[in-house]
This record gives structure tokens, C-alpha cells and sequence, in this order.
């Protein structure tokens, strides 16, 4: 478990420089909000303008609610990703309204154009 080796990780840490912490990088970014809004001008522009003009890497990019969960609260311990407030009132976020094409994945998968787009991920936006 994730909470487990963050703890021992945390109990053990002897440096005399750098304090201990649980997670190593800030809570909140502009980039965890990019990862997010990326579907959502003008979000999606800045996303590209972050990346060098052009999306990131399909494997990359927010393709999943289950995903990401996972990644953030099992398996990743970098993985500091937190809900961000649209998750509460702006639904409009997890579609791609605006058709933008974010590219195919290594598994040959393309990026999903909306991410509710089948129940199990519907029932965890419900119970986000």
C-alpha cells in the first residue's frame, strides 16, 4: 500500500538537509489543472503552449477517471494529482466539445474524445 511506504519512507528519512515529507513535489499546479481542463479552451491552448505547441504524448494525457485515481492513490507515489473544483459544477470538462484530436496511445488506443463516456467511469464521477 501506497499510505504505507509513504509512512516508513517518512519515519526512516535521515537527512540533514532536506527535512522530512510525505510527498515530493507541491499538491497543486498549473499543470495538474492543465492535465484536467485540457479538453476546455482555453485550457486545451495553454496545455499545448506548456508542451512546446502540440499536446503531450497521448499515454499522458487524461484519458481516464479510473486511471488517474489509481495512479494517484495506489500506484505512484509522485503521482500528487488532487480534484479540482470543476469536478463539482463544470460536467462540460470531461467532453470534447471542441474536437480536438489528442492522439493515440502506445497500446494502439486512441484518447478517449469524452471521459464518461462508459459506466464504470460514469459511476465513479458519481461517487467523486
Amino acid at each position: 500500500m501506497e499510505i504505507l511506504y509513504l509512512i516508513c519512507r517518512y519515519e526512516s528519512w535521515e537527512d540533514s538537509e532536506i527535512p522530512r515529507f510525505h510527498y515530493g513535489s507541491h499538491y497543486s499546479s498549473a499543470g495538474i489543472v492543465l492535465f484536467y481542463l485540457i479538453r476546455l479552451p482555453p485550457f486545451s491552448h495553454d496545455n499545448r503552449q506548456l508542451q512546446g505547441g502540440q499536446f503531450d504524448h497521448a499515454d499522458r494525457l487524461f484519458n481516464s477517471l479510473q486511471e488517474t485515481w489509481q495512479s494517484a492513490s495506489q500506484g505512484n507515489t509522485a503521482d500528487v494529482k488532487e480534484l479540482i473544483p470543476e469536478f463539482f459544477y463544470l460536467p462540460e470538462f470531461l467532453e470534447n466539445q471542441f474536437h480536438f484530436d489528442f492522439g493515440v496511445k502506445q497500446s494502439g488506443e486512441k484518447v478517449r474524445f469524452h471521459i464518461n463516456s462508459n459506466e464504470e467511469e460514469q459511476d465513479i464521477l458519481i461517487v467523486v
